[in-house]
């Protein structure tokens, strides 16, 4: 009930929270809303999480370890956003552009801080999940805590580059799809199926728009080369070729690898 509870409160969060958010005080409006929907899904789960009773051991850290630090980092995000925003000094460009490069210092600080921790996240560690991931630990928002660092740093980065994707797109390198046609639109389908865009919220003419735009192709017939793909003989075709050179890829990395053991 708990997990349920849990992802329906991020999936809604997250759909009522995809406008960008810009800086020089221009989404002051829309970061307050965001924590103040924010701490009224946060009381919904805090009431429901302190009388829940988990499984297991290994249930209760799978909660706060990978499922609750995805809601969670929102809090901690925009409640850092609006202090950095509200306590914006008054002044020249540069002026604002020195507040938010100090910003990224303190990020560092915050590292430096937490350099073991942040380790330990990427390295996709366990030996002291039972210590730093249940209930009654101080520190079960810490994974939390680094991703919402990551987003401010993000946020900093791109603070004077307030441009959407598609113009920032603009600025790299073109990149064409050379090969078929029908190998990109199954390859589309394939991503769109497995729900790993947008947390599985991304339509198919959602990610055809965007692969347009990214490999400069026109995919307007996407509907009718997706049934030549399912009439034909082998329609994954292209997909198990990918599967192919990928372990292909595998065993030749292993190999060197255990080459250069030898030597």
């Amino acid at each position: 009930m708990l997990h349920h509870k849990l992802h329906t409160i991020l999936d809604d969060y997250e759909r009522q929270t995809q406008q960008p958010i810009f800086g020089y005080l221009n989404s002051i409006d829309v970061i307050l809303y965001r924590i103040n929907l924010f701490v009224s899904y946060n009381l919904e789960l805090t009431e429901l999480e302190n009388s829940f009773e988990f499984k297991s051991t290994e249930d209760e850290i799978k909660y706060y370890k990978y499922e609750k630090p995805k809601f969670q980092k929102y809090g901690i995000f925009y409640n850092s956003i609006s202090k950095l925003e509200l306590h914006m000094p008054m002044g020249s460009k540069k002026t604002k552009s020195d507040y938010y490069e100090k910003e990224l210092d303190q990020i560092t600080n915050t590292f430096r801080e937490n350099e073991d921790i942040i380790v330990y996240h990427r390295m996709k560690g366990t030996d002291r999940d039972k210590d730093i991931f249940v209930r009654n630990s101080p520190n079960n928002h810490i994974f939390a805590l680094i991703e919402a660092t990551s987003m401010m740093e993000e946020f900093l980065y791109n603070i004077n580059d307030p441009r959407s994707i598609d113009d920032k797109i603009q600025d790299y390198p073109k990149l064409t799809w050379t090969g078929k046609l029908t190998d990109l639109v199954i390859l589309v389908r394939a991503l769109v199926l497995s729900g790993s865009i947008n947390n599985g919220q991304a339509s198919i003419k959602d990610v055809v728009t965007y692969v347009q735009v990214m490999f400069n192709v026109d995919l307007k017939d996407y509907h009718r080369k997706y049934t030549d793909i399912k009439a034909s003989q082998n329609p994954t075709k292209f997909l198990d070729y990918l599967i192919d050179i990928i372990v292909d890829d595998i065993d030749q990395q292993d190999e060197k690898a255990s080459n250069q053991k030898k030597k």
